[in-house]
């Protein structure tokens, strides 16, 4: 054990003998800890880890240790013990490298900075001070050489941990909720990503009225690429017919529920028709507005421009340039930049599972041996720092992270028999990973001129229905990263029947088309029935087929 206590700027290195301090000294490449069993043990990172255990509510294990220390070299192959791996199971099992990350470790050395050092934690990443080691002094370290002593503290940690899911009602927004939210964004993108942004103020006086402005065609001033992709983005209509039409008239008409769908739809105060009292907001643009997720929403704070590091290929910038520069923030190239409004903190789930969690989704898929490697939000969505956050609307971006093939397995006889099969790849989060598009999957027979015969059809769906009047679920038909699902097929055959036909259709809005017709038989406002009949009309207009496949029938 290594101990090292600080006071001050000083640090006192205190051994317990002359051989744990000859044995901790000039460590060489061959007392570096080896694997920790990184095959059979999913360790994560701290950030990765947390955000893992908020959705799980799993208890965590924190292990602190440095490469150098022989004594953590020894403990890092007790995780090899088969009961340990079994236990881990129940567990978040986070990793951190006291020298690579001395910020984290310092949050987690109650009683002192030696190592290794082993904690359970809540999921909320606070440490759980009634699961010790038995010395008193280094009340965190364990015994190096014996598997004992982690499992005791494992067990004892399952027996009393029981999970909670929020009881809440839908539209409160409890504290720990709150938390949570804040615990996975950092005190940066937590402050970044208040709802609605805050009031941009005075610009500085040196600005200009192009610097000064809001409005993205003024940013594309300077960034003409970005402003033509966005154009072409579902960000930049975020405030669409259909969400437009229910803003008028309907339940999301009134000024507060109006407020909280604009958090997301149309982040800037400036974008907000109602103030924090509900009363008239004096800022208010119907331009801006319009214009839904616009660049001031991701890179401007208070005429602050902040952004991810500049490209090292470009040249170098002038000495002068507008707006006073931009403030590179890393947190614009990770994956929880994204989660404020693609991760859903403050609802209750339905059946376990949060109606927005595409971010958990990934977190969980990044956890595993075949996420390990996968991309980030950003590197899938916007390639090449695009402006285009291509997704379920986009044939050519399902097409690259979905495989589908029809399975011939039995053509000739009086029975045909044979199988869609749709794999999800290189989709990080459940595919579809929200509630309101719908994949429908069908095989038939087809006769000579290609027409499908009436009475042969199979089909499945796969999608989440919720029933929101009952905040229940109806059915998860959904497809994890890395895995398939299968429509198996098996009729009589036709005697008209020359081919087997297998197609895989996406409705993006299928959910959206239900709503829209509804309210079609309802609203009386005029401008809102105008609103959402064209909202009716493009999502029927989203749909398309995604793949056909046909067999040829001997």
């Amino acid at each position: 054990m290594h101990v090292i206590k600080s006071s001050g700027k000083l640090a006192l290195l205190i051994f317990s003998t002359l051989f744990l301090a000859l044995s901790c000294g000039d460590a060489n490449k061959e007392d570096k800890p080896k694997a920790w069993n990184d095959e059979q043990i999913q360790w994560l990172a701290m950030d990765d880890g947390l955000a893992q255990a908020a959705v799980s509510k799993k208890p965590i294990l924190l292990v602190i240790y440095t490469d150098w220390c022989p004594h953590c070299t020894n403990y890092s192959k007790v995780f090899y013990d088969p009961s340990i791996v079994e236990s881990a199971r129940n567990f978040v099992m986070i990793r951190v490298n006291q020298d690579d990350h001395p910020r984290e470790a310092a949050a987690y050395s109650p009683d002192g900075n030696y190592i290794p050092r082993t904690f359970i934690l809540g999921p909320d990443g606070s440490i759980d001070s009634s699961r010790k080691g038995p010395n008193i002094n280094f009340q965190y370290f364990l015994d190096e050489h014996r598997a004992q002593g982690v499992l005791d503290l494992m067990n004892q940690a399952t027996q009393n941990h029981s999970p909670t899911v929020s009881s809440t009602l839908p539209g409160d927004a409890p504290s720990m909720a709150l938390d949570e939210r804040t615990r996975t964004l950092g005190p940066f993108l937590a402050k970044h990503w208040r709802r609605p942004v805050p009031d941009q103020g005075q610009p500085p006086a040196e600005f200009s009225s192009v610097e000064a402005s809001l409005a993205p065609q003024d940013c594309g001033t300077c960034h003409p690429i970005q402003w033509e992709q966005w154009q072409t983005s579902l960000h930049a209509k975020a405030f669409s017919p259909g969400f437009a039409g229910q803003l008028i008239q309907g339940a999301l008409a009134h000024p507060a529920e109006i407020r909280s769908c604009q958090t997301c739809h149309t982040p800037l105060a400036e974008q907000q028709p109602f103030d924090e009292t509900l009363a008239t907001n004096a800022n208010f643009s119907q331009e801006l507005r319009s214009q839904g997720i616009i660049c001031a929403a991701c890179h401007v704070r208070q005429y602050q421009l902040f952004g991810p590091q500049r490209r090292a290929e470009l040249p170098a910038m002038a000495d002068e340039i507008p707006h006073n520069g931009f403030e590179v923030r890393e947190e614009f190239d990770e994956a929880r930049f994204c989660s404020p409004c693609h991760q859903f903190f403050d609802e209750a789930p339905v059946n376990g599972k949060l109606i927005e969690n595409t971010y958990a989704e990934w977190v969980a898929w990044k956890a595993t041996p075949q996420g390990a490697q996968g991309e980030t939000c950003q590197e899938c969505h916007m390639p090449d720092r695009a402006h285009l956050w291509r997704g379920i609307h986009d044939y050519e971006m399902v097409k690259s992270g979905v495989a589908v093939e029809l399975v011939p397995m039995e053509l000739t006889g009086g029975t045909l028999r044979a199988a869609l099969v749709i794999a999800s790849q290189k989709v990080g989060h459940m595919f579809p990973t929200y509630v309101t598009p719908r994949v429908f999957v069908a095989i038939w027979q087809a006769n000579a001129t290609g027409l499908e015969i009436p009475g042969t059809r199979l089909d499945a769906v796969i999608g989440r229905e919720i029933d929101f009047s009952t905040w229940s679920e109806v059915f998860d038909t959904r497809i994890a990263p890395g895995d398939s699902v299968k429509l198996d097929y098996a009729l009589e055959r036709h005697p008209m029947a020359r081919e087997l036909v297998g197609r895989v259709t996406v409705d993006p809005d299928f959910h959206y088309r239900g709503v829209y017709e509804q309210l079609l038989t309802t609203l009386t406002d005029g401008e809102a029935l105008g609103l959402i009949d064209k909202a009716l009309r493009l999502a029927d207009e989203n749909v398309f087929d995604l793949a056909e496949q046909r067999l040829p029938l001997p």
